[in-house]
């Protein structure tokens, strides 16, 4: 039904595009987003994983087969010179309705 071309970090924030790949109009798009973090000697990684997750809706209404850009706002990642974090956004969840 969707389709996410890309995500990446720009500051605090997280920039999506995505594409309505229905006929229908959605709406409450639902988007994971991690910051997995991967130690830099993973054979002795360190004893705190400040990995994360959060759930956010996407602000919108993303019409029939159109491409959406969104910027949802993101907490600063923690200085860590031992790894660095690695973004990732799963879409899990949205409402659809039949196009007006």
């Amino acid at each position: 039904m969707i389709r996410l071309e890309s995500s990446r970090r720009e500051g605090d924030t997280v920039r999506m595009l995505l594409v309505n790949l229905t006929g229908e109009r959605l709406e409450n798009v639902r988007v994971l987003v991690t910051e997995s973090f991967r130690w830099a000697d993973e054979q002795h990684p360190g004893p705190d994983d400040p990995s994360r997750a959060s759930v956010v809706t996407l602000p919108g209404r993303i019409a029939p087969r159109a491409m959406f850009d969104a910027t949802v706002p993101l907490a600063p990642s923690p200085a860590r010179g031992d790894g660095r974090f690695v973004l990732r956004a799963t879409v899990v969840g949205l409402d659809a309705y039949p196009a007006r």
